[in-house]
């Protein structure tokens, strides 16, 4: 889970709340016990008080991985934070370890670790989340809560019901019948104040858009949505009928001059190369793609030469037509 930081000079995200009880597997109230470390691979025993979602139940021991990112002050005023110790009580929002650039995880184990962000003190004042206070740095909690624990103990055992309602209907609704419900879900995790927090569920929506293969659908919902869904939504065109649509879009002056500057925008995300499967990245294309790969290029660039053509469509293709090179180029040298 930790994997992207290196890119970002140790940049080390939050998410949403909602997003941490959809992906965690595990969400438990635990008390932090003692580490051991075998083979420079280190770990910390936790007891679980209170289980919210997960198949744990209360006083299982849970072996812990990556608690290095997350620290604690023992006074809020202390500008000294503190490495997690034994009696230390902690709520976590679980996934099963997995290798990442800083460690290795031994296999044949059952090792877990909080999701990015995903651990939240329990002291004396309320519960604590964690953010990262400076770049670089660890996770540390300095913000507690408004709500009080009880409250927010409750408030939390509802999240778990209603992001296990919402991953039954992502999975469930019918698609295109239901693309509405899919818009505004998607609309929904696009709020400005969503800015301080990453969210995790938009990629999952949006993934099951694109599994309908329909570029009409896809651009509907990438518009309908608003906001900053539009990109994962949109890499949903990300194979041949999909990028042909959208370059028809593109140079379609009748088109609304929002939908072509959105799409233009997320030429970067699409790539120019062609290649079948929406999971591929740029970069797979074969000689003969390329030779095709010329025409769209030389397609877009013709947008410049449409009489009347607005100067902020053609800045953004020829901007973002330069983007797209270079992450082909970057996707190839890899």
């Amino acid at each position: 889970m930790f994997t992207a930081v290196p890119a970002r000079a140790m940049e080390l995200p939050t998410y949403t709340e909602e997003s941490y009880v959809f992906v965690a597997t595990d969400v438990v109230e635990a008390t932090i016990g003692e580490s051991s470390t075998v083979k420079d691979f280190t770990t910390v025993a936790a007891t679980v008080d209170k289980v919210y979602k997960g198949g744990h139940k209360d006083a299982d021991t849970l072996k812990l991985a990556a608690l290095d990112f997350f620290r604690t002050r023992d006074d809020p005023k202390d500008l000294n934070s503190r490495k997690l110790a034994k009696g230390d009580k902690v709520l976590l929002f679980l996934v099963r370890a997995e290798k990442a650039f800083l460690f290795d995880v031994p296999g044949g184990q059952d090792i877990l670790m909080a999701l990015p962000g995903g651990l939240y003190t329990i002291k004396g004042d309320g519960i604590h989340t964690s953010a990262q206070a400076g770049n670089p740095g660890p996770y540390e909690d300095w913000h507690v809560m408004e709500m009080k624990p009880a409250e927010f103990r409750a408030h939390l055992q509802q999240e778990v019901l209603d992001m296990a309602k919402l991953e039954a209907d992502i999975k469930g609704k019918k698609l295109p019948e239901e693309i509405d419900w899919f818009s505004a879900e998607l609309k929904k995790r696009t709020d400005p104040m969503m800015g301080w927090y990453g969210d995790m569920i938009s990629p999952v929506i949006a993934r099951r858009i694109a599994e309908t293969r329909d570029p009409a659908l896809i651009v509907k919902a990438a518009v309908d949505s608003g906001g900053s869904a539009w990109q994962p939504v949109l890499t949903g065109l990300r194979f041949p009928q999909g990028r042909e649509y959208l370059i028809a879009q593109i140079t379609d002056p009748n088109a609304a001059l929002r939908t072509r500057l959105l799409l233009a925008r997320v030429l970067p995300r699409v790539g120019l190369d062609y290649y079948e499967e929406p999971g591929h990245e740029p970069g797979a294309a074969t000689a003969p793609d390329r030779t095709r790969n010329h025409h769209l290029i030389t397609r877009l660039a013709e947008v410049a030469r449409q009489p009347g053509a607005p100067p902020e469509l053609i800045e953004c293709v020829l901007e973002n037509l330069w983007d797209s090179y270079l992450v082909t180029q970057r996707a190839r040298r890899r």
